[in-house]
């Protein structure tokens, strides 16, 4: 007989890897993109959370006491904040990824932020001693990861909101839109499901099958709406003043030691 936690186990484990294959068809279509390796990462730490999830409900009545308990709560802890902390840089790698990520050194500060905060979590994790031996003490853990996800969740928001207002082209309009409906709904999911696991309720694993929506809408918009691909457009003529009087069908020499002033008059025609 399956047993509970065995069910919603499966049912979690299931949509995550689903979600990974998602992002991992968005990087067979577009591996040199740095978002796209970030997508494939931030999915792959959803399906680590997904595996460590619900095991942890399991061993909490079979190793009650044991260090097996106590370290496998802080890494459930350390990847759910990575997974968070990642897809909200897939966002902004987007819509800011040439202003701000060309440099290697706000990738590296960006890194190494997020590994922060998910150190942070995982070190709320404490030890509660019991007549067995420990026990882990989430609450703290629990409040903070739900506070740091509802940070990076409105900066996802707040991202795609300040590209609607600014941009106007209709193609990353509807990207935005399509990416928005997916983070919304699974924002509004994460909150109910926080409030639920903090006032100790056991859910099932309806906040990885909001998470595998949220992978898919963003593989519509860069698939179905070209995220990635950067359509060429005709610059359009601009008048430019002119300080050398050549004329068509004449020929000119201009002789000088450095190659100088013939490169700037041909520069001058071409345009």
């Amino acid at each position: 007989m399956v047993e509970q936690w065995q069910l919603y186990s499966l049912l979690s484990i299931t949509t995550s890897s689903v979600a990974l294959s998602l992002a991992l068809l968005v990087f067979r279509r577009f591996p040199g993109k740095r978002a796209a390796t970030t997508f494939v990462v931030a999915m792959s730490f959803f399906l680590a959370a997904a595996v460590l999830s619900y095991p942890i409900r399991y061993w909490y009545d079979e190793y009650e006491g044991s260090d097996l308990f106590l370290w496998t709560s802080r890494a459930f802890y350390f990847v759910h904040m990575l997974a968070v902390g990642y897809t909200a840089a897939f966002v902004g790698m987007y819509f800011y990824g040439f202003r701000v990520f060309r440099r290697r050194s706000a990738g590296t500060l960006m890194t190494f932020s997020l590994g922060a905060a998910a150190v942070l979590v995982a070190s709320l994790v404490g030890a509660t001693p019991s007549y067995t031996g420990p026990i882990p003490a989430t609450a703290n853990a629990r409040l903070a990861l739900a506070t740091i996800s509802t940070a990076y969740g409105l900066m996802m928001v707040g991202t795609i909101v300040r590209t609607l207002m600014r941009n106007r082209d209709p193609v990353v309009r509807r990207q935005a839109i399509v990416m928005l409906s997916g983070i919304l709904l699974h924002r509004a999911t994460a909150e109910t499901y926080a409030y639920m696991r903090i006032g100790g309720q056991f859910p099932p694993p309806f906040l990885t099958a909001s998470a595998l929506i949220m992978a898919a809408s963003f593989t519509i918009a860069i698939l179905r709406y070209r995220m990635f691909d950067v359509t060429p457009r005709p610059e359009e003529p601009v008048a430019y003043p002119r300080k050398f009087p050549l004329r068509g069908g004449r020929a000119y020499v201009a002789k000088e030691r450095r190659p100088d002033l013939g490169f700037r008059a041909l520069a001058e025609a071409v345009r």
